[in-house]
């Protein structure tokens, strides 16, 4: 049976650097034995949570938008790519609202102070920001937004990658280092597959 890798791709741009590198890194997988897809954000209708605390009980979220077609793909997923470009010392509002929107996977203990994961459960993951800033120290708190709540979910960690300087749509092709540094992230995270 083919492992699934999916990606999720939280830049604006249908041509930019996060997407450049998501598809270089998916070049680790290109065997018949992985099936990869790409989910762009921008392509999808979906609020950010609404905190209805609902999902602790039912066990999923009750909002009706696009995330409802993401989430059973996400949960087949064997494998993942989280990738987004930096916002204002940030990742995107679309990907911040999407990793919101995971909350419906905390398995709540009844007395709301310990939790388990409904997803993660050391599933590997591959965590991915680019921005235009030449120094890692004004990217912000990118890669830890993405980061802290995955860890809460329990997966498992299994690359970063964080590339500066790179503003311009598509620039990044032309970094033999970064596009190099990027497939090393995909084999990273198949290592983790075998």
């Amino acid at each position: 049976m083919k492992k699934k890798v999916l990606a999720i791709v939280g830049s604006p741009r249908k041509n930019g650097n996060s997407v450049s590198m998501v598809k270089e890194a998916l070049q680790a997988f290109s065997d018949k034995e992985y099936e990869k897809e790409i989910i762009y954000l921008r392509d999808y209708k979906y609020r950010s949570c609404i905190g209805c605390e609902k999902c602790a009980g039912d066990k999923r979220c009750p909002v009706n938008d696009d995330m409802q077609k993401v989430y059973p793909v996400l949960e087949k997923a064997d494998a993942i790519i989280f990738a987004s470009p930096v916002y204002n010392y940030n990742i995107t509002s679309w990907m911040k609202a999407f990793i919101d929107r995971l909350y419906c996977y905390y398995d709540w203990s009844e007395d709301r102070r310990s939790w388990k994961s409904a997803l993660g459960k050391n599933r590997p993951i591959g965590l991915l920001v680019v921005g235009e800033q030449d120094d890692t120290q004004h990217m912000g708190f990118a890669l830890e937004a993405m980061k802290l709540p995955l860890k809460d979910l329990e997966f498992k960690i299994a690359g970063e990658l964080v590339v500066t300087g790179k503003f311009e749509a598509g620039v990044v092709k032309d970094d033999e280092d970064a596009m190099r540094k990027a497939y090393e992230l995909g084999l990273g995270l198949r290592q983790h597959l075998t």
